[in-house]
């Protein structure tokens, strides 16, 4: 029988983890383990709290924020030594999985003999399922996020782990190139639905921190294939002007501009890894 470990990992986020956790136990085909990643939160995550049902679950703690790749890379590395996982399934702290989420994922899983990832259809909020484009399972996708894609883990003991250079940010993207180009299928699974509440939409009272901007900025100019001298003149003209159209813009200001600016020059210069600017730093939603 394959093993499936759902690794869940948390970063100052109790209320979205319980509700995770409430939704991996309410499953059709429950996860034979769960693995929960405490990213370092402020109010240390405890077992106690969870709504486990029964489920076995580890608890894994960072005393400092290892960012979202190191924290994933920590979760599956116990989802292998403690419980020898087969598969991985791929959670954040505001990933809600319908109750059967997990099942149609593996029977996606089963219809293939190859190594394969195979990702959930995502959904902003519950209004929104009526808006669902429900393709037919197998669509051949060239990325995933990582909130709920189902990993073999022979894929990533081909590809390589998670990026932990990255901090927070487009680490789903980059892993995803690694994927495609092992020629090993990212697959939809439009029968697999969860909702994906979003910190950073203004819908759900989200916020988008300098901090949070100049990250996700940085790790997608790193994560783009080395450009000609011409095309480089131009981005660096697109980013000065987001970054004067930051001035104006309101809740936004000189902080989001800098961010902008930053992230251009690291992301260009291959700085990556966390990084502090005095003139960026905020609130954010680290990994």
């Amino acid at each position: 029988m394959t093993c499936v470990v759902a690794t869940v990992l948390v970063h100052d986020n109790p209320t979205g983890l319980r509700e995770v956790v409430r939704h991996l136990a309410a499953q059709e085909r429950r996860p034979d383990a769960v693995v929960i990643v405490d990213n370092a939160s402020a109010a240390a995550v405890s077992l106690s709290d969870m709504d486990l049902r029964g489920m076995p679950a580890q608890l894994a703690r960072s005393e400092r924020n290892l960012g979202v790749g190191a924290g994933h890379n920590l979760g599956v590395r116990v989802a292998r030594d403690v419980y020898e996982a087969d598969v991985v399934w791929v959670l954040e702290h505001d990933t809600l999985p319908d109750a059967g989420c997990l099942a149609a994922l593996l029977s996606e899983r089963s219809h293939h003999q190859d190594l394969v990832v195979v990702v959930a259809e995502l959904v902003r909020n519950n209004y929104e399922r009526g808006w669902l484009d429900l393709a037919a399972d197998g669509e051949l996708l060239d990325r995933c996020t990582f909130n709920g894609p189902l990993i073999d883990v022979g894929v990533i003991d081909a590809v390589g782990v998670f990026n932990e250079s990255y901090f927070v940010g487009q680490e789903d993207w980059e892993f995803s190139q690694r994927v495609v180009a092992a020629s090993f299928p990212i697959l939809r699974c439009s029968s697999a639905v969860a909702v994906h509440a979003h910190k950073g939409d203004q819908r759900f009272g989200g916020y988008v921190s300098p901090t949070r901007l100049y990250y996700s900025s940085r790790n997608l100019l790193a994560a783009q294939l080395p450009l000609g001298v011409a095309t480089q003149l131009l981005e660096l003209l697109l980013v000065s002007g987001k970054s004067v159209r930051e001035l104006s813009r309101k809740n936004r200001g000189g902080r989001y501009a800098a961010a902008r600016w930053w992230a251009y020059w690291d992301g260009r210069s291959g700085r990556l890894g966390e990084r502090h600017h005095r003139s960026v730093s905020g609130p954010s939603a680290l990994g």
